[in-house]
């Protein structure tokens, strides 16, 4: 008996559009369902799990799974505040984020 579920769209197709919500901030979610409008759904198939393991051979981890430590950041950290004085703890720790993301593609 064949399997039912769908083989996975190649990863050159779909990676730019993966980075790309990505870095829009979509939940995992989102992307799936943004994704299906973007690959041919009658040949491929992708759900919540396959993206989970894409996500990971992608370097594409959340913040709690990157094991950030205060050392880990420091440096980061006192240059966002030498850049932007007035920031509050919400605003820096957005503008981390922000920055991280952007630099790691």
């Amino acid at each position: 008996m064949p399997n039912q579920n769908k083989p996975t769209p190649p990863l050159d197709e779909i990676a730019p559009h993966i980075l790309r919500l990505w870095k829009a901030r979509q939940t995992d979610q989102q992307i799936v369902q943004e994704l299906q409008k973007h690959i041919d759904t009658n040949r491929y198939g992708i759900g919540l799990t396959t993206l989970l393991k894409i996500r990971k051979t992608m370097g594409l981890q959340r913040t709690r799974k990157q094991g950030h430590m205060v050392e880990t950041i420091r440096d980061v950290m006192l240059a966002l505040r030498a850049t932007y004085l007035n920031a509050g703890a919400h605003e820096m720790a957005i503008t981390e984020i922000h920055l991280a993301r952007y630099d790691k593609a």
